[in-house]
């Protein structure tokens, strides 16, 4: 049973990139968003480890 639901997982993650290629997919959110947002300006202000 546990060979089937690991044999589901790997089918559902699919097959891993080769490290060049991942490289280049790797976009950061940083670098999509305007960092002067209201949104990203109030994201700054939370006290983000509160809900840790």
């Amino acid at each position: 049973m546990v060979y089937f639901y690991c044999k589901i997982l790997q089918f559902m993650l699919g097959k891993p990139l080769p490290p060049g290629q991942r490289k280049s997919l790797n976009v950061f959110l940083k670098d999509i968003i305007n960092p002067q947002h209201e949104l990203a300006l109030l994201a700054d202000k939370i006290d983000w480890n509160f809900y840790l």
